[in-house]
């Protein structure tokens, strides 16, 4: 229970990073960033042998973003082709976000959504809650609250390394090659840092949103 804590907490910390100084979100943020996340490309080991420290650093964060990118991979798996189930996801995060309702109310009034606009669709074939409550089970499938368990080290760890990683940068005086080498090291791994603890952090929201909505798909 103290990791998934620490998750949320680490989850709400990057939002707030990442949200910095936005005054609004447009209705389809959540599936822009799923569409983000989904398309980033398997890691490459960040070496650097000119600094030893540098270079442990290097291997842990490609390590940490390989372990997220399998991740996002099995989540987009078992939702790329059910977008009434995405639909759901990022209206529940517009209302949160943008009307700024709490999670719990988001999801109800959502749901209530939905299925009051399944009653005038006729053809059962065409009704959209039973397509979110399929992606509801798939997602559940993946074990969510193993998942979280198994981020909140993961997520802890990438936010340090990224910390070590810039006061290293900021350490770095000179303009020689050897030097500016380590620079551009250091800038790469710290890209790959955040997009680690970006991944993550959408992750753990999504997962936990899908805990909580099993409660509507019974």
């Amino acid at each position: 229970m103290k990791s998934i804590h620490k998750m949320m907490m680490f989850a709400s910390l990057v939002a707030m990073v990442v949200t910095a100084g936005c005054n609004s979100v447009s209705r389809d943020k959540m599936a822009k960033e799923y569409e983000r996340l989904a398309a980033l490309p398997p890691a490459t080991m960040n070496r650097c042998p000119a600094d030893r420290a540098l270079d442990s650093l290097g291997v842990a964060v490609s390590q940490h973003y390989n372990f997220a990118h399998k991740l996002m991979k099995e989540f987009v798996g078992a939702t790329e082709n059910r977008r009434a189930y995405l639909g759901f996801m990022n209206d529940i995060e517009y209302y949160v976000q943008e009307e700024k309702m709490e999670e719990p109310a988001a999801m109800a009034k959502v749901v209530k959504d939905i299925q009051d606009a399944d009653k005038q669709i006729a053809d059962p074939k065409e009704k959209v809650w039973p397509k979110v409550v399929e992606g509801i089970k798939a997602t559940n499938a993946l074990q969510p609250e193993k998942k979280l368990l198994e981020m909140a080290p993961v997520a802890a760890a990438t936010l340090k390394a990224v910390n070590d990683c810039k006061k290293l940068k900021d350490s770095f005086k000179g303009f020689d090659p050897a030097t500016l080498e380590k620079g551009v090291c250091a800038a790469k791994i710290i890209k790959q840092g955040v997009d680690t603890s970006e991944c993550l952090a959408f992750l753990t929201i999504q997962l936990q949103r899908t805990i909580k909505a099993k409660y509507y798909a019974k």
